[in-house]
């Protein structure tokens, strides 16, 4: 009995020590999503602003994320919308 209560007790220490790093990892997961959903402005900002290369290399990560990401709701609106600014248009904020 003493072995599964000192069992226990370590699988319950474990646990908690595991906990923060989820939260951490959901934080992180969410100023993902926010930085993605930002793009089209950000890069659209950064044309406009003659920093093509910077505006190259976001959309790079961005669309890798967003190839990731397929399937989920958004992502095409999302797409399409940094396709507009890379290519200088208007960039509607309806995500």
């Amino acid at each position: 009995m003493a072995k599964s209560l000192q069992a226990r007790t370590a699988a319950s220490r474990e646990a908690a020590r595991a906990a923060p790093a989820r939260i951490d990892t959901r934080e992180k997961q969410k100023q993902l999503v926010k930085w993605v959903l930002d793009a089209p402005q950000r890069l659209k900002a950064l044309i406009e602003d003659r920093k093509s290369e910077e505006a190259d290399a976001q959309w790079q990560e961005v669309c890798r994320l967003l190839d990731k990401w397929k399937g989920v709701g958004g992502v095409e609106d999302v797409r399409r919308q940094c396709e507009q600014a890379m290519a200088g248009g208007h960039v509607s904020s309806d995500i």
